[in-house]
């Protein structure tokens, strides 16, 4: 079962939701919505919604483990999932792929498709960037080209003046 997101009630605290994550509180008093449990309005905290004991804090059914370089990666048991912590680029793909070798479950990166979106950048930089040398050599090209015309330009001024 997804984890369920309970809202504060009072809709005065919209600007709640631009700035920061919401807290639950005990809807108030008076004509409040979600306190008298009104359809089509959020649900309340009640009891019933948390998970057994022996579940909770678990994903897919395995501890999680903050994953931020290579050894700790290599140190995760079998009943752990790990979860790659902020970590650059380089190094993320670095601990993906790692992960994918050895078979480690990751939590928060789908391996398959962010290597495969890593291999098409990759591929769309290397067209970009033959197109682009192949735009400057065409340039220096004609550059050259007009220089060569304008020296013969000059020698052909200079035989005519004699």
């Amino acid at each position: 079962m997804a984890k369920k997101k309970f809202v504060r009630p009072h809709k005065g605290l919209k600007r709640l939701k631009r700035r920061r994550a919401q807290k639950w509180r005990k809807p108030g008093i008076g004509d409040n919505k979600i306190r008298r449990k009104e359809r089509g309005k959020p649900k309340p905290v009640e009891i019933g919604y948390r998970k057994a004991k022996n579940e909770r804090g678990k994903i897919e059914g395995k501890t999680p483990v903050v994953v931020k370089n290579e050894k700790e990666l290599l140190a995760i048991k079998q009943d752990e999932i790990a979860i790659i912590g902020k970590v650059g680029k380089k190094k993320k793909l670095r601990l993906v792929k790692l992960a994918a070798e050895n078979k480690i479950p990751v939590a928060n990166v789908n391996v398959k498709k962010f290597l495969k979106e890593l291999e098409q950048k990759k591929k769309a930089k290397a067209e970009k960037d033959k197109k682009e040398e192949k735009v400057k050599k065409e340039k220096v090209s004609e550059k050259q080209a007009k220089k060569v015309e304008t020296k013969e330009e000059k020698l052909e001024g200079g035989k005519k003046k004699k």
